[in-house]
């Protein structure tokens, strides 16, 4: 009988274990959504940007992927906790594939909760690959969150929408200004430098101080305009208005009172679908509070 009970407790001990071992396994794997739309909800509910992941099941990179990179513990955790991720068949979603411009399998997109594109990666991505391309997006978006590009300390739910950089509503009557002459690439020496040499396609479409580099540069109203890659130079070449800043960049808040303060890209909302940027966060929260105020 005593033996009898011994064998019962090692029994019981070993099931503990076993229960144990499988609840930490289950909880360390990395929480695929299969829908979309679920993850779509989940990242606009907790402001986590999505990770989606194309696969196939013909594609052996795809596999390797999965049983390797996502394997990691510290990829594991870090998409748990950063991120909503998302594991699509890429033959089931062919069309977004198309719109994604993916280039092969496996792919991984990063999207904020708006689907900006943060980040895409064709191919296969080692566990350390993949750890730096994460940190970045992670990295650049505490940068964000850290200064005045991004909602107003004090935002008026009237006129600002929910996101990473303030979108004020419009007021008033939109006023065209007049089309500005088209960039030109000729030589740039001894030209002042704008906005610090902050890359305009970033602040505007990733909402990042990203940096531009004299490799990517271009002369535009007397000014010398730099760009994180070429990608970003031929955006903006192609469409400068789109990313110029309202009123070349001047603080219309401290404008309204005396002469015009240039504006800092750390301090910028979007208005009537272009960037404006202020001279303090003050001035940031006041044209916020009552843009048509400053905007007629």
């Amino acid at each position: 009988m005593f033996g009898s009970t011994n064998t019962i407790i090692r029994y019981a001990v070993l099931v503990a274990a076993v229960c144990i071992l499988s609840a930490e396994s289950a909880s360390a794997q990395v929480s695929w959504d299969n829908d979309v739309r679920v993850a779509l909800s989940k990242a606009k509910k907790s402001g986590r940007p999505l990770l989606i992941q194309f696969t196939a099941e013909w594609c052996h990179f795809c596999h390797k992927m999965k049983a390797t990179t996502f394997a990691d513990g510290t990829v594991k955790r870090k998409i748990n906790d950063q991120f909503i991720p998302v594991m699509l068949d890429a033959d089931q979603h062919a069309e977004l594939v198309s719109r994604l411009n993916l280039k092969g399998l496996p792919a991984t997109v990063v999207v904020d909760p708006n689907l900006r594109i943060l980040k895409k990666l064709n191919g296969y991505q080692d566990v350390d690959k993949l750890n730096a391309e994460l940190d970045s997006v992670i990295v650049a978006r505490k940068k964000v969150a850290s200064v005045g590009f991004t909602r107003p300390s004090r935002p008026s739910t009237r006129n600002v929408t929910k996101g990473p950089l303030p979108t004020v509503r419009p007021g008033v009557a939109q006023v065209k200004s007049p089309e500005p002459p088209s960039p030109k690439a000729e030589p740039i020496k001894a030209l002042p430098v704008a906005f610090d040499g902050l890359c305009l396609v970033a602040l505007r479409d990733e909402r990042a101080l990203q940096k531009g580099t004299r490799k990517f540069s271009l002369k535009y109203k007397g000014q010398v305009v730099s760009f994180a890659s070429q990608e970003s130079l031929v955006a903006f070449r192609e469409n400068p208005t789109r990313y110029w800043p309202k009123h070349n960049g001047a603080c219309q808040v401290a404008g309204s009172t005396g002469k015009p303060l240039a504006g800092k890209p750390e301090f910028g909302v979007m208005f009537r679908n272009n960037v404006w940027l202020f001279s303090s966060a003050e001035n940031m929260n006041r044209f916020v509070a009552d843009p048509g105020k400053y905007a007629k």
